[in-house]
């Protein structure tokens, strides 16, 4: 297992049975802007924009905006609620606007998070004003770089089932540290085959 992969499925906690409440949100928080290095001034050099993702109906960031949602580590919203960020099974791609290195999206076709269903996490690598993740569906074996005008600015891996571009019904927010997405980069950027949560669940289902 990569460093990396590691590190992703132990801090959201799901993994140890752990749910975060409103204080494990503040914690990350703290840790987030203070601890890991990714304070607002970094995003303040940027653009004064708040950090945020914004959801769209169609593939590739187009088609009707559904919803946004600022970033708060540890906020999860099961979109079968009615209290619900976006629609559920509805989003298909998204765009990142100034949001912190370090921070990963979690996105799940299942309402409550299981993983035997279509997931995925992206994980952004550098800050940038506007980052496009077309689609959401990953089938290789491996995490996959996503670049931006020549620039490796966010990782997306998960594990593909049936598909999960419109049929998003659980988000989540976590972050992992500096020194993880340091290494994520330098293996990306050099070719380095980092194993994914999709070798993983394959390994598991054998």
């Amino acid at each position: 297992m990569s460093r990396y992969t590691e590190s992703v499925t132990k801090m959201e906690g799901r993994h140890a049975g752990i749910r975060l409440g409103f204080g494990g949100a503040v914690i990350l928080a703290a840790m987030a802007y203070g601890l890991l290095g990714y304070g607002p001034k970094e995003a303040d050099a940027q653009t004064q924009t708040k950090p945020r993702i914004e959801f769209f109906e169609g593939n590739r960031g187009t088609q009707d905006l559904l919803g946004k949602v600022d970033v708060i580590y540890g906020k999860q919203y099961n979109l079968k609620h009615r209290s619900r960020p976006i629609p559920n099974d509805e989003a298909r791609s998204m765009v990142l606007t100034n949001v912190p290195p370090g921070t990963v999206i979690r996105l799940f076709d299942s309402p409550s998070g299981s993983f035997n269903d279509d997931y995925a996490f992206i994980t952004v690598l550098e800050l940038q004003q506007k980052i496009v993740i077309n689609s959401f569906e990953h089938k290789q074996d491996f995490i996959r770089g996503i670049r931006q005008n020549g620039k490796l600015v966010a990782a997306l891996d998960g594990v593909y089932v049936n598909g999960l571009d419109g049929k998003v019904s659980r988000i989540e927010i976590t972050q992992v540290s500096k020194e993880d997405v340091d290494q994520l980069i330098k293996d990306l950027a050099t070719g380095t085959h980092v194993q994914g949560l999709t070798a993983k669940s394959k390994v598991k289902k054998r």
